[in-house]
């Protein structure tokens, strides 16, 4: 066999096989449950933050308690297409989900954490991530902003509106 058959083949079976490896490959709960309050941000631009330390995309401020949110959030999150709870739980609040994408499988993680800020308000930090590839065309932003109005049954507050 010539170095070109050769070099074909293995072309030919890599084709063949990244897919099935991104379809098949396992999930590591170590790896991504992350706390997106503490969680580094990725050398690549296919992620989403949501949190209260980030000024141009602030968390939204609810008033409920951290368990309402959570729950209602999760039973948002389950009902979606190709989406799974990889760790963590509502008693837990911290949840990191895996929705995969319709045609090529490929997982995406969404780690959310639910923080109670007392006297009847809770948050969430959101940290949306792909696991394969470099860009993800705005799709983490559309699904946050999403799965965050799934919440919009709870009343938001203006955090600079709040007195002390």
């Amino acid at each position: 066999m010539s170095f070109f058959n050769s070099a074909l083949l293995v072309v030919i079976a890599l084709v063949v096989l990244a897919p099935v490896y991104v379809r098949l490959a396992p999930s590591n709960a170590a790896r991504w449950h992350v706390d997106p309050t503490t969680a580094a941000r990725p050398r690549t631009p296919n992620y989403y933050f949501v949190l209260q330390s980030i000024p141009k995309r602030p968390a939204p401020v609810f008033q409920a308690d951290a368990a309402e949110l959570a729950a209602a959030f999760d039973a948002f999150a389950v009902a979606q297409p190709l989406v799974v709870r990889l760790a963590g739980g509502v008693d837990d609040l911290h949840i990191t989900y895996v929705q995969r994408s319709n045609t090529m499988k490929y997982p995406d993680y969404l780690s959310v954490r639910f923080i109670d800020l007392g006297g009847g308000l809770a948050t969430v930090a959101i940290f949306s991530r792909s696991r394969f590839g470099i860009g993800d065309r705005g799709f983490n932003k559309r699904r946050v902003q999403k799965w965050l109005k799934s919440l919009d049954s709870f009343a938001r507050i203006d955090p600079s509106k709040q007195s002390d």
